[in-house]
C-alpha cells in the first residue's frame, strides 16, 4: 500500500475512533487531528530501517515500531483506534517530543480520550520509539522488573505466607523496611534500596498467584539476574507452603 494512502487510512481510523467516543461530526474530529507538523521531528529509535538507492532512509515498518514500543501494532489499533505510525505521526505533529511523560499521556488521554491505562501505553511506547527511553525503564529513569507463579493454595493462605514474619522464613533477612501493604499487595524496601511490590491475585477458590513488581532498579544490566532471584525467591515459598500443607 502507498504510504500516502496508509496514512490516510490510519487517519480515518483515527477520526472513527474519536467520532464514537465525543459524537463529534467527522469533519469536526478530523479538524481536532490535525495539527501543525512540529519543526524537526526527532529520529526514530534505531530499527531493521533499510536506506533507498538515493540513500534516504526508508520508514521504520509497523513490526519495528511494535517491537520497539513492546506491543503488537494490533493490539494497541484495537484498543486505541490507531496503529504506532499513526500514534508516532500524530504525537510528532502536536510537539510531544519535547514534552515530559506527565504531559503525553495527558494529551493522549485528554485529547484523544484514550482511558488512563492505554494513554499511558502510548506514551511509552512512544519515548521507546523516540528513544527516550529503554525497556524496563519507568519515567524517573530507574529500572522495573517483574516475576509471577502460580500457587496451589487459596489467595488467604498467600497472604499469610507473606505477612512479615511467615516472609522472612522463606525469603531471609532481606527486608529493610517495610512499606505500606493491603491484603492485595505486600510492599517493602530491600537492603540495597530496591522496592518490592507483590500483588497476591486469586485464580478461583483453590489457586492465587504472586506477581513481583520489583522497581528502583539503577541500571538494566541486571535484569535478568533480578528475575532469576526471584524465581529463585518464588520457588523457595512454594517449598514453604508445602511443608506446611
Amino acid at each position: 500500500m502507498p504510504a500516502k494512502k496508509r496514512r490516510n487510512k490510519d487517519l480515518k481510523r483515527l477520526v472513527r475512533s474519536r467520532m464514537q467516543k465525543t459524537g463529534e461530526s467527522y469533519t469536526t474530529a478530523r479538524a481536532h487531528l490535525i495539527a501543525r507538523r512540529s519543526t524537526a521531528a526527532p529520529p526514530i529509535a534505531k530499527t531493521n530501517a533499510t536506506t533507498n538507492t538515493n540513500g534516504a532512509v526508508r520508514a521504520a515498518e509497523p513490526a519495528d515500531l511494535a517491537q520497539l514500543a513492546g506491543m503488537r501494532d494490533e493490539t494497541i489499533a484495537a484498543k486505541t483506534g490507531c496503529t504506532w505510525a499513526s500514534w508516532v505521526r500524530t504525537l510528532d505533529k502536536l510537539g510531544a517530543a519535547s514534552m515530559t511523560h506527565p504531559e503525553i499521556a495527558a494529551l493522549v488521554h485528554e485529547r484523544f480520550k484514550v482511558s488512563g491505562w492505554w494513554s499511558q501505553t502510548v506514551t511509552v511506547g512512544y519515548e521507546r520509539i523516540r528513544g527516550r527511553r529503554s525497556r524496563n525503564q519507568v519515567a524517573r529513569g530507574d529500572f522495573t522488573v517483574s516475576k509471577s507463579r502460580t500457587f496451589a493454595v487459596p489467595v488467604a493462605t498467600l497472604v499469610q505466607a507473606f505477612a512479615p514474619k511467615a516472609r522472612a522464613q522463606w525469603l531471609g533477612a532481606e527486608v529493610a523496611k517495610e512499606r505500606k501493604t493491603t491484603t492485595k499487595v505486600v510492599r517493602w524496601i530491600e537492603a540495597d534500596g530496591t522496592w518490592a511490590d507483590v500483588f497476591l491475585l486469586p485464580k478461583g477458590t483453590s489457586k492465587s498467584t504472586a506477581n513481583a513488581q520489583l522497581s528502583r532498579l539503577s541500571s538494566s544490566e541486571h535484569l535478568e539476574s533480578w528475575r532469576a532471584r526471584w524465581a529463585e525467591r518464588l520457588q523457595a515459598l512454594a517449598e514453604w507452603l508445602a511443608r506446611r500443607g
